[in-house]
């Protein structure tokens, strides 16, 4: 609390998600305050997270080498888990995930662009 009643937002990525502890943390943070990421290529979510189970994305996944169009690398984080980090967020708040993604947006355009704020 005291870092976003100072006017901070935090950032969560998978790797933000990883313990119970961890999902209550980021329960606890106030939506209009909260960001996303993927901390790419790092940070992915794994199926020892806690928030795995909440997770409903999946790609195909093919080692580095194998790699085809289509496919995400695997081990690695790549920026289109980033919806795999909002489900587990929307799931873990029991928030719309539509609801959280849009609050997150606006989040964004506040912190990155507040001459633009409420016009993009």
């Amino acid at each position: 609390e005291m870092y976003t009643d100072l006017g901070f937002f935090i950032g969560i990525n998978g790797c933000s998600l990883k313990t119970e502890e961890n999902l209550k943390a980021m329960a606890s943070i106030p939506t209009e305050k909260l960001m996303i990421e993927t901390d790419a290529p790092w940070c992915g979510i794994k199926n020892t997270h806690a928030g795995s189970k909440f997770v409903k994305s999946k790609w195909d996944v093919k080692k580095e080498r194998r790699w085809i169009e289509g496919s995400t690398v695997k081990d690695r984080c790549e920026p289109c888990h980033i919806v795999q980090v909002l489900e587990v967020m929307a799931e873990y708040r029991q928030e719309d995930p539509d609801a959280l993604c849009k609050q997150i947006y606006e989040n964004t355009i506040k912190l990155f662009f507040p001459d633009h704020e409420g016009k993009l």
